[in-house]
């Protein structure tokens, strides 16, 4: 068996940082919103079954951090992939 990690740097372009000032409707205060880069973990592991069959199991966002990816000017957020795994089942001929 083998197994794996790795951590990914999640920041966007330097413009996409700040969005802008919105004004809050209930006071009139102008609020500035920022996406704040973060961390994501990964993990993999494989296994050889024998010489043929070799299965693999990856694992995006372990942690499943929630942080959204895009705030646009009507005030709404995109959310970032949640938490995903992939198994990959691989047979040589």
């Amino acid at each position: 068996m083998v197994t794996g990690s790795g951590w990914r740097w999640a920041v966007a372009r330097w413009q996409d940082l700040t969005f802008g000032e919105i004004t809050n409707p209930a006071t009139q205060a102008k609020v500035v919103h920022r996406r704040q880069p973060y961390w994501l973990l990964d993990a993999m592991a494989r296994y050889q079954f024998n010489d043929r069959l070799l299965a693999t199991v990856n694992v995006n966002d372990l942690l499943d951090k929630r942080c959204y990816m895009i705030f646009n000017w009507y005030s709404t957020y995109t959310w970032g992939q949640p938490r995903n795994v992939r198994l990959t089942l691989n047979y040589s001929f």
